[in-house]
C-alpha cells in the first residue's frame, strides 16, 4: 500500500512569518513525519497511511529566495544554457524541500509527477525485492537531477531514493518540465546524454550483481562513497560519514558476515583502518585493485572515480 497522499507536498502553503534568508539560510515550515507500521497519522489535516517498516517519507518545506533557486538550477548541465525568463518560470513552479538523513525522497510505486533537482547533499537509489532485500544501484551528489526516466515514460517509480545525509531538493511539476524539454532541444539532448550514462551504470550493476563476488562489489561501493565523501588526511583518504556494516550489507544485498570478513581481511593487509564506522584508506590503488577493472574503466570514462575528485580538506 502506498501513502494515501503526496506527503512531500502537504502543507506547501508557506507561513510568511517563517520565510527568510537565501540558499544557506532557510527555516523549516513543514513538519517531518515518521510512519510506523500501518498506523494512520495526520499532517495538517490530511490523513496518510503507510505500511511496511518504520520509515520517514515526508520532506519539510523550506523557504528560499527565487534568485538563489535559479542559481542552483543553473548549476545543473540541463539548465546551464536556458534563457533567464524560462528558468525563472520553472523556479516559480518549483517547491524546495528539505530531508533528514535516511529520509526517503521517492518511494517505489509512487506516481511520477515531479522531476527532482538535488541542491544539497548525497542520495542513494535503491531497488527492493518482495522479500525485503534492498540493493543500492546509484549514488547522486548535488548538483544532480533524478526521477526523469519514469516521468518521461509515465510509469510509477521503479526505485526509492534515500538521503545519505541531510539534503535539500527542488521538485518541478511533470507537466511544466516536459513542456520545457519539448521547447528546448539543447536541454533535451543534455538530458539524453545523462540518461544514457545512468543506463550504462545500471547495466554494469546488473552484471556485477549477477557475476561478481561481494568483496569486489564492496570495493566498488567504497570507491563511489569516496567520490561523494572522501576527505584527504595525513593518513590517506577518510570517509567523512559513518557507514555501519548493516548499511553496507543493505547496499549490496549481502549478509553482514560477508562485509565483516572483507573488512577484516583488508585491515590485516594494512591499507585500511576502521574506527567505529569510520574508514581511512591509506592506499587508494589497493582499493582499486580489489574492484572490478570494467568498473574502473566505465567510471573513469564518466569522471566518477575518487582519484579524480577534489577531496575536502
Amino acid at each position: 500500500m502506498q501513502p494515501a497522499c503526496d506527503l512531500a507536498g502537504a502543507g506547501a502553503q508557506v507561513d510568511s512569518d517563517h520565510v527568510s534568508g537565501g540558499c544557506d539560510e532557510v527555516k523549516e515550515v513543514g513538519k517531518r513525519l515518521l510512519l510506523l507500521g500501518a498506523e494512520a497519522v495526520v499532517l495538517r489535516g490530511i490523513p496518510c497511511i503507510a505500511d511496511g517498516h518504520a520509515r520517514r517519507i515526508a520532506g519539510s518545506v523550506y523557504a528560499m529566495k527565487r534568485e538563489d533557486l535559479i542559481e542552483h538550477l543553473r548549476r545543473n548541465e540541463i539548465f546551464v544554457n536556458v534563457a533567464d525568463d524560462t528558468l525563472a518560470r520553472l523556479a516559480e513552479l518549483a517547491e524546495v524541500l528539505a530531508f533528514d538523513k535516511e529520509q526517503r525522497i521517492l518511494e517505489e510505486g509512487d506516481a511520477s509527477e515531479h522531476l527532482f533537482v538535488l541542491i544539497k547533499g548525497v542520495v542513494g537509489v535503491f531497488y527492493s525485492s518482495a522479500d525485503g532485500v534492498d540493493v543500492l544501484v546509484k549514488i547522486f551528489g548535488a548538483p544532480a537531477v533524478f526521477g526523469e526516466m519514469e516521468l518521461v515514460f509515465g510509469q510509477p517509480r521503479q526505485e526509492y531514493v534515500e538521503c545519505f545525509e541531510p539534503c535539500v531538493a527542488a521538485r518541478l511539476p511533470a507537466k511544466a518540465f516536459m513542456s520545457f524539454m519539448r521547447a528546448d532541444p539543447e536541454a533535451c539532448f543534455v538530458m539524453l546524454k545523462d540518461v544514457a550514462s545512468r543506463l550504462a551504470i545500471a547495466a554494469y550493476n546488473e552484471r556485477a550483481l549477477a557475476f561478481l563476488d561481494a568483496n569486489t562489489r564492496l570495493a566498488g561501493l567504497f570507491l563511489s562513497f569516496l567520490e561523494a565523501y572522501g576527505e584527504r588526511t595525513d593518513a590517506g583518504v577518510t570517509l567523512r560519514i559513518k557507514l555501519t556494516y548493516e548499511m553496507l550489507a543493505r547496499c549490496l544485498g549481502v549478509t553482514v558476515r560477508s562485509i565483516d570478513r572483507a573488512m577484516t581481511d583488508w585491515a590485516k593487509e594494512g591499507w585500511l583502518t576502521k574506527n567505529r564506522g569510520t574508514y581511512t584508506f591509506h592506499d587508494l590503488e589497493k582499493l582499486e585493485d580489489k574492484a572490478d577493472p570494467e568498473r574502473i574503466a566505465l567510471f573513469s570514462k564518466l569522471g566518477l572515480l575518487p582519484h579524480t575528485a577534489e577531496f575536502v580538506g
